[in-house]
């Protein structure tokens, strides 16, 4: 319940005024990042920092889901698949490291036989992409998820594939905007420059001539390299863009003027404890999460 100050009264009557919200149980984050430079045009870490300072965009670690998924895919289409290609979607049993045996389920419960790579993604099918880590194998869907830097450290496994381990929003904001970015990662920052009293240039984030800088130590523009090749990323690109027209992301593509394009995927883990939408165009990269502190569906 909330007291609205005298300046705020209705000047009818003598009486205070109040009004009355409720506050969230659930919290969440938002990141907004230019791709073409890295640059954070917008971070919110939760509802209000008077009820806690955590940030839950930069900080807290939770599984990521099926929004991993597209960079599995990436690996394939770098191995030679394309879009078309088939890959099994049926029920089969594994056995883990230790003799566990595994196996994995779809969202709905059911099994399609085959499906091509684009389906797989568009309607985030889980066993194909168990497959695609048994036929690519673990070193080159460990190495992809190193390149575009998903996690601080990587641990192999074949649930890797469906977003088993634990990354920020930040991250993943990152690695989709190498994608945005057509393969080219920017590391991302809040700093554009930095100068001293006099103007010199002690830092930029898209860099410049080492004689406009005052030292070297700071001079260095954000980490810029390649992590994907144009053609592997181009073909991912459009199976995105079917993703928000067919798949899991229609409905926000509904909402959209017509004629607009954008590119996405939705994640959620086990029991809708954690639940992401990274989406993107080629000038902006925005991701959101939504789930409890204490994980509960």
């Amino acid at each position: 319940l909330t007291y609205v100050s005298n300046a705020k009264r209705n000047f009818n009557t003598d009486l205070p005024r109040y009004k009355l919200r409720q506050l969230p149980k659930v919290s969440g984050a938002v990141v907004a990042m230019d791709p073409k430079t890295g640059e954070i045009k917008a971070l919110v870490g939760g509802f209000s920092p008077q009820i806690s300072k955590f940030n839950r965009a930069s900080q807290s670690l939770r599984q990521p889901g099926s929004t991993v998924k597209p960079f599995i895919t990436l690996a394939a289409l770098e191995r030679g698949y394309d879009a078309t290609s088939e890959i099994d979607d049926k029920e089969e049993e594994h056995i883990l490291k230790g003799g566990e045996k595994w196996t994995p389920k779809n969202y709905d419960g059911k099994f399609l036989g085959k499906v091509s790579l684009e389906m797989a993604t568009i309607y985030s099918r889980n066993v194909p992409f168990v497959n695609l880590y048994f036929d690519l194998g673990k070193y080159r869907i460990s190495n992809i998820m190193k390149r575009f830097k998903l996690y601080d450290e990587t641990r192999v496994n074949p649930s890797m594939v469906l977003g088993a381990n634990e990354t920020s929003l930040m991250k993943l904001v990152a690695a989709y905007g190498a994608v945005a970015n057509h393969g080219v990662y920017n590391e991302p920052t809040t700093l554009r420059t930095v100068t001293d009293k006099e103007g010199l240039r002690l830092y930029s984030s898209q860099g410049g001539d080492i004689e406009d800088c005052q030292t070297y130590a700071f001079c260095n523009s954000n980490k810029v390299e390649r992590v994907s090749q144009p053609k592997a990323t181009k073909a991912l690109r459009r199976i995105l863009e079917k993703t928000m027209a067919f798949g899991t992301g229609q409905q926000i593509q509904k909402m959209l003027p017509e004629g607009t394009s954008i590119m996405g995927k939705t994640g959620t883990t086990n029991g809708s404890k954690d639940t992401w939408f990274i989406a993107f165009d080629e000038n902006l990269v925005v991701g959101i999460y939504v789930g409890f502190d204490q994980p509960e569906t």
